[in-house]
């Protein structure tokens, strides 16, 4: 399964990207996170049930809604920001590891090609 990427830029030691919020992309970004930093990006949620039971739920990263999470606070600086229906991630790191990073994200990631706008030259005004 190929995953969109709406968007990525960088600026010095800081790269974002752009992405469905959807379940199985961040699925995917955490296999690549993993792979790459070794950095666990947690997507389920252990909990005791009223019989004392530990209880292992997933997360779904698709009801969050403007909410922030730091997923590592070291090098690399991993931060996921949830918007309606896209979320942001962000690194911070030297180029080198964002390089990597890159190498294996563009292995299961595409971008959607950018729609064409019809010209208004030739239109009266």
């Amino acid at each position: 399964m190929k995953i969109k990427l709406y968007g990525i830029g960088n600026e010095e030691n800081f790269n974002h990207y752009e992405f469905d919020k959807k379940q199985e992309v961040a699925e995917k970004l955490a296999e690549i996170l993993y792979k790459v930093f070794k950095v666990l990006w947690k997507l389920t949620e252990e909990r005791e049930n009223k019989k004392g039971d530990l209880v292992v739920r997933k997360i779904n990263v698709s009801t969050y809604k403007d909410f922030h999470q730091t997923i590592n606070h070291r090098n690399p600086r991993v931060d996921v920001f949830y918007g309606s229906k896209k979320m942001f991630i962000t690194l911070n790191c030297p180029q080198k590891d964002r390089l990597r990073f890159n190498e294996e994200l563009f292995k299961i990631a595409l971008m959607p090609k950018p729609k064409k706008v019809k010209s208004l030259r030739g239109k009266g005004k």
